[in-house]
């Protein structure tokens, strides 16, 4: 399995999809509080080998950076969804 998480980050809540990319089978989604996204992703990295966090490099994306990194995730990718 090739698990990734994808974030789209706001202001107050982020969206949260847990993915097996190799299949294309979404495992789960959700949306959670800015102060308790990296809560959900700390869980799901228990049951899952989380291979990559992929996240969305508009709003609040730094304050997502930085919490992850705080947790030692380190295998980010931003990707630009200006217009998405």
């Amino acid at each position: 399995m090739s698990i990734y998480i994808s974030i789209d980050p706001g202001v107050k809540k982020c969206g949260l999809l847990l993915a097996d990319v190799q299949t294309g089978k979404i495992i789960e989604a959700g949306i959670a509080s800015i102060n308790k996204f990296s809560d959900l992703v700390s869980l799901w990295n228990e049951d899952y080998q989380i291979i990559k966090i992929i996240i969305g490099d508009g709003t609040n994306s730094k304050y997502i950076e930085s919490e992850l990194k705080r947790k030692n995730f380190l295998n980010l990718k931003f990707v630009n969804e200006k217009g998405s």
